[in-house]
Protein backbone atom coordinates (compact mmCIF):
# COMPACT_ATOMS: atom_id res chain seq x y z
CA UNK A 1 0.00 0.00 0.00
CA UNK A 2 1.59 3.33 -0.48
CA UNK A 3 2.55 5.19 2.03
CA UNK A 4 2.72 9.33 2.40
CA UNK A 5 6.70 10.46 2.16
CA UNK A 6 8.32 12.56 4.29
CA UNK A 7 9.29 16.24 3.68
CA UNK A 8 13.00 16.63 2.52
CA UNK A 9 14.38 20.00 1.00
CA UNK A 10 15.55 19.78 -2.39
CA UNK A 11 18.91 20.70 -1.51
CA UNK A 12 18.83 17.16 0.71
CA UNK A 13 19.20 15.01 -2.28
CA UNK A 14 22.17 13.21 -2.18
CA UNK A 15 25.34 13.11 -4.63
CA UNK A 16 23.74 16.42 -6.33
CA UNK A 17 26.90 16.42 -8.57
CA UNK A 18 26.29 13.16 -9.82
CA UNK A 19 22.39 14.24 -10.72
CA UNK A 20 23.54 17.52 -12.28
CA UNK A 21 25.14 15.35 -14.90
CA UNK A 22 22.30 12.68 -16.01
CA UNK A 23 19.74 15.20 -15.68
CA UNK A 24 21.61 17.56 -18.19
CA UNK A 25 21.64 14.02 -20.18
CA UNK A 26 17.65 14.34 -19.96
CA UNK A 27 17.64 18.33 -21.05
CA UNK A 28 20.33 17.00 -24.03
CA UNK A 29 17.61 14.85 -25.41
CA UNK A 30 14.50 17.19 -26.87
CA UNK A 31 16.77 19.80 -28.19
CA UNK A 32 16.27 18.99 -31.86
CA UNK A 33 12.85 19.59 -33.47
CA UNK A 34 13.23 18.02 -37.17
CA UNK A 35 10.29 19.87 -39.09
CA UNK A 36 12.78 23.45 -38.67
CA UNK A 37 15.31 20.98 -40.52
CA UNK A 38 13.32 19.22 -43.41
CA UNK A 39 11.76 22.65 -45.03
CA UNK A 40 15.65 22.91 -46.18
CA UNK A 41 15.40 19.68 -48.11
CA UNK A 42 12.59 21.22 -50.47
CA UNK A 43 10.89 24.83 -49.71
CA UNK A 44 8.48 24.22 -52.30
CA UNK A 45 6.93 21.33 -50.10
CA UNK A 46 3.31 22.37 -48.51
CA UNK A 47 3.72 22.34 -44.39
CA UNK A 48 1.07 19.54 -44.65
CA UNK A 49 3.59 17.49 -46.39
CA UNK A 50 6.60 18.34 -44.18
CA UNK A 51 4.30 17.47 -41.13
CA UNK A 52 3.60 14.23 -42.69
CA UNK A 53 7.74 13.87 -43.17
CA UNK A 54 7.90 14.71 -39.81
CA UNK A 55 5.51 12.07 -38.62
CA UNK A 56 7.34 9.39 -40.62
CA UNK A 57 10.81 10.15 -39.29
CA UNK A 58 9.40 10.22 -35.70
CA UNK A 59 8.10 7.10 -36.46
CA UNK A 60 10.98 5.67 -37.89
CA UNK A 61 12.91 7.21 -34.89
CA UNK A 62 10.27 5.10 -32.25
CA UNK A 63 10.36 1.82 -33.90
CA UNK A 64 13.88 1.80 -33.86
CA UNK A 65 14.02 2.85 -30.31
CA UNK A 66 11.23 -0.11 -29.40
CA UNK A 67 13.15 -3.00 -31.29
CA UNK A 68 16.48 -2.31 -29.59
CA UNK A 69 15.90 -1.14 -25.77
CA UNK A 70 15.55 -4.56 -24.25
CA UNK A 71 18.97 -5.80 -25.59
CA UNK A 72 20.18 -2.08 -24.50
CA UNK A 73 18.92 -2.95 -21.00
CA UNK A 74 19.87 -6.45 -21.07
CA UNK A 75 23.62 -4.98 -22.14
CA UNK A 76 22.96 -2.25 -18.85
CA UNK A 77 22.62 -5.22 -16.46
CA UNK A 78 25.36 -7.26 -17.48
CA UNK A 79 28.77 -6.85 -15.38
CA UNK A 80 30.55 -6.67 -18.68
CA UNK A 81 28.21 -3.42 -19.49
CA UNK A 82 26.75 -1.43 -17.13
CA UNK A 83 24.76 1.91 -17.66
CA UNK A 84 27.25 4.50 -18.20
CA UNK A 85 28.52 2.81 -21.52
CA UNK A 86 24.51 2.20 -22.73
CA UNK A 87 24.21 6.07 -21.61
CA UNK A 88 27.37 7.14 -23.81
CA UNK A 89 26.58 5.30 -26.81
CA UNK A 90 23.40 7.12 -26.83
CA UNK A 91 24.24 10.10 -26.45
CA UNK A 92 26.95 10.09 -29.05
CA UNK A 93 24.37 8.95 -31.39
CA UNK A 94 22.56 12.04 -30.47
CA UNK A 95 25.17 14.36 -31.14
CA UNK A 96 26.23 12.63 -34.45
CA UNK A 97 22.37 12.86 -35.69
CA UNK A 98 21.76 15.89 -34.58
CA UNK A 99 25.06 17.59 -36.09
CA UNK A 100 23.97 15.07 -39.53
CA UNK A 101 20.54 16.71 -39.81
CA UNK A 102 22.33 20.46 -40.58
CA UNK A 103 23.81 18.80 -43.53
CA UNK A 104 21.40 16.47 -45.39
CA UNK A 105 20.30 17.35 -48.91
CA UNK A 106 17.97 14.35 -49.01
CA UNK A 107 14.56 13.13 -47.31
CA UNK A 108 15.93 9.81 -47.43
CA UNK A 109 19.01 10.30 -45.83
CA UNK A 110 16.69 12.16 -42.76
CA UNK A 111 15.14 8.97 -42.75
CA UNK A 112 18.52 7.00 -42.43
CA UNK A 113 19.88 8.86 -39.74
CA UNK A 114 16.62 8.44 -37.62
CA UNK A 115 17.00 4.83 -37.48
CA UNK A 116 20.59 5.13 -36.63
CA UNK A 117 19.33 7.17 -33.86
CA UNK A 118 16.78 5.40 -32.99
CA UNK A 119 18.60 2.00 -32.95
CA UNK A 120 21.82 3.59 -30.21
CA UNK A 121 19.17 5.50 -28.32
CA UNK A 122 18.85 3.45 -25.11
CA UNK A 123 19.82 5.96 -22.66
CA UNK A 124 16.56 7.15 -21.34
CA UNK A 125 16.05 4.18 -19.67
CA UNK A 126 19.66 4.41 -18.05
CA UNK A 127 18.91 7.69 -17.10
CA UNK A 128 15.68 6.73 -14.95
CA UNK A 129 17.98 3.40 -14.28
CA UNK A 130 20.81 5.61 -13.01
CA UNK A 131 18.61 8.04 -10.82
CA UNK A 132 17.18 5.42 -8.93
CA UNK A 133 19.90 3.72 -8.25
CA UNK A 134 22.11 7.44 -7.43
CA UNK A 135 19.03 8.21 -4.96
CA UNK A 136 18.21 5.01 -2.80
CA UNK A 137 16.37 6.05 -0.16
CA UNK A 138 12.45 5.93 -0.80
CA UNK A 139 11.69 9.88 0.62
CA UNK A 140 13.96 11.28 -2.06
CA UNK A 141 12.64 9.44 -4.92
CA UNK A 142 9.69 12.33 -5.47
CA UNK A 143 11.74 15.36 -5.88
CA UNK A 144 14.87 12.99 -7.85
CA UNK A 145 12.52 11.32 -10.62
CA UNK A 146 10.30 14.68 -11.08
CA UNK A 147 13.10 16.40 -12.22
CA UNK A 148 13.59 14.73 -15.39
CA UNK A 149 10.28 15.66 -16.74
CA UNK A 150 11.06 19.08 -16.25
CA UNK A 151 14.58 19.11 -17.73
CA UNK A 152 12.47 17.72 -20.54
CA UNK A 153 9.55 20.14 -20.71
CA UNK A 154 12.45 23.18 -20.28
CA UNK A 155 14.73 21.71 -23.40
CA UNK A 156 11.09 21.52 -25.47
CA UNK A 157 10.52 25.35 -24.87
CA UNK A 158 13.67 26.76 -25.58
CA UNK A 159 15.18 24.66 -27.88
CA UNK A 160 12.78 25.41 -30.96
CA UNK A 161 13.28 29.33 -29.75
CA UNK A 162 17.19 28.88 -30.51
CA UNK A 163 16.78 26.81 -33.23
CA UNK A 164 14.30 29.70 -34.83
CA UNK A 165 16.78 32.66 -33.77
CA UNK A 166 19.99 30.78 -35.44
CA UNK A 167 18.28 30.02 -38.73
CA UNK A 168 17.24 33.63 -38.94
CA UNK A 169 20.54 34.73 -38.78
CA UNK A 170 21.59 31.72 -40.89
CA UNK A 171 19.19 33.24 -44.07
CA UNK A 172 20.28 36.98 -43.40
CA UNK A 173 23.92 35.34 -43.98
CA UNK A 174 25.89 36.47 -46.99
CA UNK A 175 28.34 33.47 -46.62
CA UNK A 176 27.61 31.02 -49.11
CA UNK A 177 28.63 28.07 -46.20
CA UNK A 178 25.35 29.45 -44.95
CA UNK A 179 23.22 29.67 -48.20
CA UNK A 180 24.07 26.21 -48.98
CA UNK A 181 23.04 24.92 -45.63
CA UNK A 182 20.87 27.34 -43.60
CA UNK A 183 20.33 25.18 -40.78
CA UNK A 184 23.55 23.77 -40.24
CA UNK A 185 24.22 26.67 -37.31
CA UNK A 186 21.30 25.65 -35.19
CA UNK A 187 22.42 21.85 -35.86
CA UNK A 188 25.80 22.63 -34.20
CA UNK A 189 24.43 24.51 -31.71
CA UNK A 190 21.83 22.01 -31.18
CA UNK A 191 24.79 18.84 -31.31
CA UNK A 192 26.71 20.72 -28.66
CA UNK A 193 24.54 20.15 -25.68
CA UNK A 194 24.42 16.30 -26.63
CA UNK A 195 28.76 16.72 -27.24
CA UNK A 196 29.25 18.79 -24.04
CA UNK A 197 26.50 15.98 -21.96
CA UNK A 198 29.32 13.19 -23.32
CA UNK A 199 32.70 14.55 -22.07
CA UNK A 200 30.80 15.57 -18.75
CA UNK A 201 29.33 11.47 -18.51
CA UNK A 202 32.70 10.11 -19.55
CA UNK A 203 34.79 12.32 -17.31
CA UNK A 204 32.66 13.08 -13.91
CA UNK A 205 29.87 10.24 -14.13
CA UNK A 206 30.72 6.84 -12.04
CA UNK A 207 28.75 3.80 -12.75
CA UNK A 208 26.01 2.76 -11.35
CA UNK A 209 25.55 -0.96 -12.04
CA UNK A 210 26.48 -2.53 -8.68
CA UNK A 211 28.52 -5.17 -10.34
CA UNK A 212 29.87 -3.38 -12.95
CA UNK A 213 31.09 0.03 -10.84
CA UNK A 214 34.17 -1.72 -9.72
CA UNK A 215 36.01 -2.06 -13.36
CA UNK A 216 38.46 0.13 -14.41
CA UNK A 217 36.99 3.47 -16.14
CA UNK A 218 38.95 5.15 -18.32
CA UNK A 219 37.64 8.89 -18.00
CA UNK A 220 37.63 8.65 -14.23
CA UNK A 221 40.96 7.66 -14.13
CA UNK A 222 42.09 10.03 -16.56
CA UNK A 223 39.68 13.16 -14.32
CA UNK A 224 41.39 12.13 -11.39
CA UNK A 225 45.08 11.99 -13.16
CA UNK A 226 44.29 15.79 -14.15
CA UNK A 227 42.95 16.75 -10.80
CA UNK A 228 45.79 14.96 -9.09
CA UNK A 229 48.56 17.12 -11.52
CA UNK A 230 46.42 20.32 -10.54
CA UNK A 231 46.37 20.01 -7.08
CA UNK A 232 50.19 19.41 -6.93
CA UNK A 233 50.84 22.48 -8.53
CA UNK A 234 48.68 24.30 -6.18
CA UNK A 235 50.29 22.96 -3.05
CA UNK A 236 53.92 23.40 -4.74
CA UNK A 237 52.49 27.27 -4.81
CA UNK A 238 51.12 27.42 -1.50
CA UNK A 239 52.95 28.85 1.70
CA UNK A 240 52.52 25.40 3.28
CA UNK A 241 55.30 22.94 4.38
CA UNK A 242 53.88 20.05 2.97
CA UNK A 243 56.38 18.40 0.55
CA UNK A 244 56.94 16.51 -2.64
CA UNK A 245 56.93 13.28 -0.83
CA UNK A 246 54.33 13.83 1.34
CA UNK A 247 51.82 14.98 -1.82
CA UNK A 248 53.13 11.37 -3.29
CA UNK A 249 52.44 9.38 -0.14
CA UNK A 250 49.15 10.97 -0.08
CA UNK A 251 48.61 9.96 -3.76
CA UNK A 252 49.91 6.51 -3.39
CA UNK A 253 47.72 5.99 -0.58
CA UNK A 254 44.07 6.86 -1.52
CA UNK A 255 45.06 4.84 -4.82
CA UNK A 256 46.06 2.45 -3.06
CA UNK A 257 42.80 2.44 -0.96
CA UNK A 258 40.52 2.97 -3.87
CA UNK A 259 42.28 -0.48 -5.72
CA UNK A 260 42.32 -2.45 -2.32
CA UNK A 261 38.25 -1.54 -2.01
CA UNK A 262 37.78 -2.43 -5.88
CA UNK A 263 38.78 -5.76 -5.37
CA UNK A 264 37.61 -6.37 -2.34
CA UNK A 265 34.26 -5.47 -3.90
CA UNK A 266 34.68 -7.16 -7.07
CA UNK A 267 35.42 -10.29 -5.21
CA UNK A 268 32.22 -9.66 -3.06
CA UNK A 269 29.82 -9.11 -6.44
CA UNK A 270 30.91 -11.49 -8.57
CA UNK A 271 29.05 -14.02 -6.23
CA UNK A 272 25.94 -12.22 -6.85
CA UNK A 273 23.46 -13.62 -9.13
CA UNK A 274 21.56 -11.70 -11.76
CA UNK A 275 18.22 -12.64 -12.64
CA UNK A 276 17.58 -14.53 -15.38
CA UNK A 277 14.89 -13.19 -18.11
CA UNK A 278 12.63 -15.93 -17.85
CA UNK A 279 11.61 -14.29 -13.84
CA UNK A 280 11.78 -11.01 -14.85
CA UNK A 281 8.01 -10.57 -15.32
CA UNK A 282 6.60 -10.82 -12.62
CA UNK A 283 2.33 -9.91 -11.87
CA UNK A 284 2.88 -6.23 -10.64
CA UNK A 285 5.40 -5.67 -13.40
CA UNK A 286 3.42 -6.81 -16.27
CA UNK A 287 0.54 -4.92 -14.69
CA UNK A 288 2.50 -1.86 -14.25
CA UNK A 289 3.62 -1.88 -17.89
CA UNK A 290 0.33 -2.44 -19.41
CA UNK A 291 -0.99 0.65 -17.31
CA UNK A 292 2.03 2.81 -18.43
CA UNK A 293 1.53 1.98 -22.16
CA UNK A 294 -2.01 2.90 -21.98
CA UNK A 295 -1.40 6.32 -20.54
CA UNK A 296 1.45 7.10 -22.97
CA UNK A 297 -1.06 5.93 -25.43
CA UNK A 298 -3.72 8.18 -24.72
CA UNK A 299 -1.56 10.85 -24.34
CA UNK A 300 0.90 10.46 -27.40
CA UNK A 301 -2.32 10.85 -29.22
CA UNK A 302 -3.47 14.19 -27.44
CA UNK A 303 -0.62 15.52 -28.25
CA UNK A 304 -1.17 14.47 -32.23
CA UNK A 305 -4.82 15.52 -32.28
CA UNK A 306 -4.35 18.79 -30.08
CA UNK A 307 -2.52 21.25 -32.43
CA UNK A 308 -4.92 19.86 -35.12
CA UNK A 309 -8.00 20.28 -33.62
CA UNK A 310 -7.03 23.81 -32.62
CA UNK A 311 -5.63 24.92 -36.41
CA UNK A 312 -8.35 22.68 -38.08
CA UNK A 313 -10.71 25.32 -39.87
CA UNK A 314 -14.21 26.42 -38.87
CA UNK A 315 -16.83 24.90 -40.75
CA UNK A 316 -19.18 27.32 -42.58
CA UNK A 317 -22.96 27.38 -40.45
CA UNK A 318 -24.64 26.02 -43.59
CA UNK A 319 -22.31 22.66 -43.32
CA UNK A 320 -21.73 22.35 -39.56
CA UNK A 321 -24.93 19.90 -39.17
CA UNK A 322 -24.94 20.75 -35.46
CA UNK A 323 -26.59 17.88 -33.92
CA UNK A 324 -26.14 17.88 -30.05
CA UNK A 325 -24.72 16.27 -28.06
CA UNK A 326 -22.50 14.10 -30.81
CA UNK A 327 -23.15 15.70 -34.13
CA UNK A 328 -20.94 18.42 -35.07
CA UNK A 329 -17.73 19.33 -36.91
CA UNK A 330 -15.01 21.22 -37.38
CA UNK A 331 -12.11 22.64 -35.49
CA UNK A 332 -10.88 26.36 -34.09
CA UNK A 333 -9.36 27.73 -36.91
CA UNK A 334 -6.23 29.37 -34.89
CA UNK A 335 -3.35 30.29 -36.61
CA UNK A 336 -0.40 28.19 -36.54
CA UNK A 337 2.06 30.84 -34.45
CA UNK A 338 -1.07 31.13 -31.72
CA UNK A 339 -1.11 27.01 -31.80
CA UNK A 340 2.81 27.59 -31.05
CA UNK A 341 2.21 30.16 -28.49
CA UNK A 342 -0.68 27.80 -26.73
CA UNK A 343 1.78 24.80 -26.52
CA UNK A 344 4.67 26.82 -25.34
CA UNK A 345 2.58 28.20 -22.24
CA UNK A 346 1.41 25.08 -21.38
CA UNK A 347 4.86 23.57 -21.30
CA UNK A 348 5.76 26.89 -18.73
CA UNK A 349 2.55 26.25 -16.39
CA UNK A 350 3.32 22.40 -16.26
CA UNK A 351 7.10 23.46 -14.85
CA UNK A 352 5.63 24.80 -11.57
CA UNK A 353 2.91 22.37 -10.98
CA UNK A 354 5.62 19.69 -11.26
CA UNK A 355 7.82 21.14 -9.26
CA UNK A 356 5.46 21.98 -6.03
CA UNK A 357 2.07 20.52 -7.03
CA UNK A 358 3.81 16.95 -7.18
CA UNK A 359 5.94 16.51 -4.19
CA UNK A 360 3.08 18.15 -2.24
CA UNK A 361 0.51 15.97 -3.46
CA UNK A 362 3.35 13.00 -2.92
CA UNK A 363 4.11 13.87 0.62
CA UNK A 364 0.48 14.21 1.14
CA UNK A 365 -1.26 11.08 -0.11
CA UNK A 366 1.81 9.20 -1.63
CA UNK A 367 3.04 8.12 -4.82
CA UNK A 368 0.50 5.32 -6.07
CA UNK A 369 -2.73 7.18 -4.25
CA UNK A 370 -1.71 10.44 -6.47
CA UNK A 371 -0.70 8.28 -9.30
CA UNK A 372 -4.62 7.00 -9.70
CA UNK A 373 -6.21 10.05 -8.20
CA UNK A 374 -4.28 12.03 -11.11
CA UNK A 375 -5.29 9.35 -13.93
CA UNK A 376 -8.48 10.69 -13.36
CA UNK A 377 -8.39 14.18 -15.51
CA UNK A 378 -7.24 12.63 -18.47
CA UNK A 379 -11.23 11.07 -19.21
CA UNK A 380 -12.94 14.21 -18.15
CA UNK A 381 -10.15 16.52 -20.58
CA UNK A 382 -10.88 14.34 -23.62
CA UNK A 383 -14.21 14.62 -23.40
CA UNK A 384 -14.76 18.28 -23.11
CA UNK A 385 -12.46 19.15 -25.86
CA UNK A 386 -14.53 18.77 -28.93
CA UNK A 387 -17.48 20.39 -27.46
CA UNK A 388 -15.09 23.72 -28.26
CA UNK A 389 -16.70 23.89 -31.74
CA UNK A 390 -19.84 24.69 -30.81
CA UNK A 391 -19.73 26.69 -27.55
CA UNK A 392 -20.64 30.27 -28.35
CA UNK A 393 -17.79 31.99 -29.83
CA UNK A 394 -17.99 35.86 -30.42
CA UNK A 395 -16.85 35.62 -34.04
CA UNK A 396 -19.40 34.02 -37.01
CA UNK A 397 -18.62 31.01 -38.82
CA UNK A 398 -16.72 30.27 -40.57
CA UNK A 399 -14.16 32.96 -38.49
CA UNK A 400 -11.81 31.75 -35.96
CA UNK A 401 -13.50 30.59 -32.63
CA UNK A 402 -12.82 33.50 -30.05
CA UNK A 403 -14.52 35.31 -26.77
CA UNK A 404 -14.59 34.51 -23.71
CA UNK A 405 -16.64 31.17 -23.43
CA UNK A 406 -14.44 29.40 -26.10
CA UNK A 407 -11.37 30.36 -23.11
CA UNK A 408 -12.85 29.55 -20.41
CA UNK A 409 -13.30 25.89 -22.31
CA UNK A 410 -9.58 25.96 -23.20
CA UNK A 411 -7.92 27.02 -20.29
CA UNK A 412 -10.11 24.32 -18.81
CA UNK A 413 -9.00 21.41 -20.87
CA UNK A 414 -5.18 22.46 -20.44
CA UNK A 415 -5.51 22.96 -16.49
CA UNK A 416 -6.62 19.54 -16.47
CA UNK A 417 -4.31 18.07 -19.18
CA UNK A 418 -1.12 19.85 -17.47
CA UNK A 419 -2.52 18.91 -13.61
CA UNK A 420 -2.99 15.42 -14.63
CA UNK A 421 -0.23 14.65 -16.48
CA UNK A 422 1.93 17.00 -14.17
CA UNK A 423 1.23 14.43 -11.24
CA UNK A 424 1.01 10.96 -13.47
CA UNK A 425 4.25 11.14 -15.09
CA UNK A 426 6.77 11.13 -12.47
CA UNK A 427 4.09 9.13 -10.13
CA UNK A 428 4.17 6.48 -13.27
CA UNK A 429 8.14 6.80 -13.83
CA UNK A 430 8.53 5.76 -9.93
CA UNK A 431 5.64 2.83 -9.72
CA UNK A 432 7.68 1.53 -12.87
CA UNK A 433 10.97 1.89 -11.08
CA UNK A 434 9.86 0.35 -7.62
CA UNK A 435 7.83 -2.88 -9.94
CA UNK A 436 11.54 -4.06 -11.22
CA UNK A 437 11.68 -7.60 -9.19
CA UNK A 438 15.06 -7.29 -8.49
CA UNK A 439 18.43 -4.78 -8.36
CA UNK A 440 20.17 -6.57 -10.83
CA UNK A 441 16.77 -6.34 -13.29
CA UNK A 442 16.56 -2.57 -13.22
CA UNK A 443 18.26 -1.84 -16.15
CA UNK A 444 16.03 -4.42 -18.25
CA UNK A 445 13.01 -3.20 -16.43
CA UNK A 446 12.83 0.46 -17.81
CA UNK A 447 14.32 -0.49 -21.35
CA UNK A 448 11.07 -2.65 -21.50
CA UNK A 449 8.65 -0.04 -20.13
CA UNK A 450 10.62 2.09 -22.89
CA UNK A 451 9.98 -0.54 -25.86
CA UNK A 452 6.07 -0.76 -24.76
CA UNK A 453 6.29 3.40 -24.71
CA UNK A 454 7.63 3.30 -27.66
CA UNK A 455 5.37 0.83 -29.27
CA UNK A 456 2.58 2.85 -28.31
CA UNK A 457 3.62 6.43 -29.47
CA UNK A 458 3.93 4.90 -32.68
CA UNK A 459 0.86 3.60 -32.50
CA UNK A 460 -1.87 5.40 -30.99
CA UNK A 461 -1.23 8.86 -32.80
CA UNK A 462 -1.84 6.85 -36.33
CA UNK A 463 -5.04 5.12 -34.74
CA UNK A 464 -6.33 8.54 -33.73
CA UNK A 465 -5.71 9.77 -36.95
CA UNK A 466 -7.95 7.51 -38.77
CA UNK A 467 -10.63 7.74 -36.52
CA UNK A 468 -10.47 11.87 -36.63
CA UNK A 469 -10.10 11.81 -40.37
CA UNK A 470 -13.39 9.18 -40.05
CA UNK A 471 -15.15 11.25 -37.74
CA UNK A 472 -14.76 14.40 -39.35
CA UNK A 473 -16.50 12.92 -42.80
CA UNK A 474 -19.31 11.44 -41.22
CA UNK A 475 -19.88 14.97 -39.04
CA UNK A 476 -18.40 13.29 -35.79
CA UNK A 477 -15.74 15.27 -34.85
CA UNK A 478 -15.26 14.12 -31.09
CA UNK A 479 -15.23 10.62 -32.02
CA UNK A 480 -11.90 9.80 -31.47
CA UNK A 481 -11.35 12.44 -28.29
CA UNK A 482 -14.26 9.94 -26.66
CA UNK A 483 -12.63 7.22 -27.76
CA UNK A 484 -9.95 8.20 -25.46
CA UNK A 485 -11.79 9.14 -23.13
CA UNK A 486 -12.80 5.58 -22.76
CA UNK A 487 -9.24 4.32 -23.12
CA UNK A 488 -8.21 6.55 -20.05
CA UNK A 489 -11.26 5.57 -18.84
CA UNK A 490 -10.74 1.85 -18.69
CA UNK A 491 -6.63 3.00 -17.61
CA UNK A 492 -8.24 4.40 -14.23
CA UNK A 493 -9.91 1.11 -13.64
CA UNK A 494 -6.98 -0.68 -14.17
CA UNK A 495 -5.17 0.85 -12.13
CA UNK A 496 -6.83 -0.46 -9.06
CA UNK A 497 -4.25 -3.61 -9.81
CA UNK A 498 -1.27 -2.17 -9.46
CA UNK A 499 0.52 -1.94 -6.07
CA UNK A 500 3.49 0.21 -5.33
CA UNK A 501 6.50 -2.49 -4.98
CA UNK A 502 9.64 -2.36 -3.06
CA UNK A 503 12.22 -3.29 -6.09
CA UNK A 504 13.45 -6.33 -4.53
CA UNK A 505 10.71 -8.68 -4.77
CA UNK A 506 12.71 -11.25 -5.92
CA UNK A 507 14.98 -12.82 -3.50
CA UNK A 508 18.16 -14.68 -5.09
CA UNK A 509 20.23 -17.47 -3.50
CA UNK A 510 23.06 -15.41 -3.44
CA UNK A 511 21.00 -11.85 -1.81
CA UNK A 512 21.92 -10.42 1.77
CA UNK A 513 18.93 -10.67 3.94
CA UNK A 514 19.32 -7.91 5.74
CA UNK A 515 16.59 -8.74 7.91
CA UNK A 516 18.41 -11.83 9.57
Amino acid sequence: MSQTQPDVAWFDLPNKGQLAIIYLARFSQPVVRTSIFLKALDPSKPSDAIIRDAALLQTVYTLAQGCTAVPWGHLADSPKGGRKIVLLMGLGGSFLSTLAFGFITDFRQAVAIRLIEGAVNGHTAMIRTMVSEVVKERRYQAKAFVLMPICSTIASIISPVLAGLLADFSSKSELPFFRRFPYALPAIASASVPFLTFLLVFFKLKETHEQARHKYDPGLDISARVAAMFKRVFKKRSYSLVTQQEVDEENVQLVGEESEMSVLGSQEEVKKQTLPLRRLFTRNLCLTLVSYGIMEGHVSAYNTLWPSFLSDPVVPSEDAHVRLPFGFVGGLGMPVDKVAISLALAGILGIPLQFFGYTWAVKRFGILKTWRVSLRGFPFTYFIIPYLSVVPSSSPRPATRSGPFVWIVISLAQALMMCSASLAVPSQIVLTNNSSPHPSALGRTHSTAEMVNSFTRTISPVIAGLFYSYGSAHGVTGLPWWIMSGVATFGCIFSLWVFEGNGHEIKLETDKDDEE
